[in-house]
């Protein structure tokens, strides 16, 4: 192995989820730029078309260089990831500059290098989730610390509002980096979902803040078979939103690969439960349903069960057994139920977004509401549908504030 680069491997963050041997074949295959200090090798208003991970050295971040404005926004150092939000996005230019402190060695990825790695590595975009986090944790302790000197040190308040000015820079790069985790997570959710015959389908979600830890997805199995699930992470924000990512990965994983739905939750369930993420856990519904007989299998972890009805708008009602969410335990008991669809049959699943939606009066939209509102729109589409729930969740809200994700999938046999 390289004695150049494996020293390195424990200190990237970007690459931690990787076997070492695969990290460092990739640090061995980038372009390596040594620059010496006070070398600006990324410009403010540059389109972007690469990111840096820092090997050795010191970079700083640096907004309007080369003006009286110019203000060092922070100084990175080995394992930084440098450039990555306006490379996700080809139409955002590049929010600050980048300027060597110091000698530096610096990775070079081209566009084309990054979408190819995520591409074989979904779960490198969760570390760049945790690495937007942390970067938020770290700018909110430093103004609480700021602020704090300001009050104790009046003599000095010329040098604190410097201090001020820059921290309001540090937290404009920092909102510009939130609109794009936003962007990631949406990414992240099907853009088109698969279309079959004999299906229709649509879903949507919107989030209580810029990102949330509902989910939900679509994936096209072998044998005429169609999976679908929703899920809503405990919690909201950032922490959710890391969680999520990370539960949508081995979903699609897991799907793949499992003979049955009971299966496919459980070996999710194995996964989570193997990490301790410290009381995290997701409520989740997940559904197989073969399109040839209409046969619709699907596993309650925690999560409201599917709202069924025919065509006539009969609601069905299998049985329901105990649900648990994923996450708290090793083994917990799960509701798995069948139930045969037929032509013009309709399946709804929210999540508590939706039935616990309150109005100014401390009431809930409730299950009820959801179910009156399939029976009286259930000949509309399905994406019709949707759009007619959060109507009337946001009708029902007024002026009070959506405090959780709101997230409806529905389907219909055609």
């Amino acid at each position: 192995m390289s004695q150049s680069y494996q020293h390195l491997i424990g200190e990237i963050p970007f690459l931690a989820s990787l076997p070492p041997d695969k990290a460092l074949a990739l640090l061995e295959s980038w372009e390596t730029l040594r620059l010496e200090p006070g070398r600006v090798f990324l410009r403010e208003g540059d389109a972007g078309t690469e990111l840096y991970i820092v090997l050795t050295g010191e970079v700083e971040i640096v907004k309007a260089l080369g003006t009286e404005q110019e203000r060092l926004l922070a100084t990175r150092s080995t394992g930084a990831v440098i450039g990555e939000m306006s490379l996700l996005n080809p139409e955002e230019v590049r929010s600050a500059s980048a300027r060597t402190r110091t000698a530096a060695e610096i990775l070079v990825l081209t566009k084309e290098d990054f979408e190819g790695l995520l591409a074989r590595y979904p779960r490198l975009s969760l570390n760049l989730l945790r690495s937007l986090s942390n970067r938020l944790r770290r700018a909110d302790e430093t103004t609480i610390r700021d602020l704090r000197r300001i009050n104790r040190q009046l003599e000095e308040a010329y040098a604190e509002l410097k201090a001020a000015q820059q921290q309001l820079i540090e937290q404009e790069v920092i909102a510009h980096d939130l609109r794009r985790a936003a962007e990631i997570q949406q990414q992240m959710l099907p853009r088109t979902l698969p279309q079959l015959p004999g299906v229709e389908h649509a879903a949507l979600m919107i989030p209580a803040r810029q990102i949330g830890g509902d989910f939900y997805d679509v994936i096209s199995l072998e044998g005429e078979r169609l999976a679908f699930v929703v899920g809503d992470v405990a919690g909201k924000g950032i922490s959710a939103a890391l969680y999520m990512a990370l539960v949508c990965t081995l979903v699609r994983a897991a799907a793949r690969t499992q003979a049955t739905p009971e299966d496919v939750v459980r070996t999710v369930n194995r996964e989570l439960d193997a990490r301790e993420m410290d009381g995290m856990f997701v409520t989740m519904l997940y559904c197989e349903l073969d399109l040839a007989t209409g046969r619709l299998v699907y596993v309650r972890a925690g999560h409201d069960s599917p709202l069924i009805l025919d065509r006539a708008g009969a609601v069905l009602t299998p049985p329901q057994a105990r649900g648990i969410a994923l996450g708290l335990m090793p083994a917990p008991p799960l509701d798995a139920q069948s139930i045969t669809l037929t032509p013009g049959s309709t399946v709804m699943i929210t999540t508590d977004g939706v039935t616990e939606a309150m109005n100014e009066s401390d009431s809930l939209f409730g299950r009820p509401n959801v179910q009156a509102l399939a029976l009286a729109h259930h000949a509309l589409s399905p994406a019709a549908l949707c759009q007619a729930v959060v109507q009337e969740v946001k009708s029902h809200q007024g002026a009070m504030p959506q405090s959780d994700d709101i997230t409806i999938f529905a389907l219909r046999i055609t």
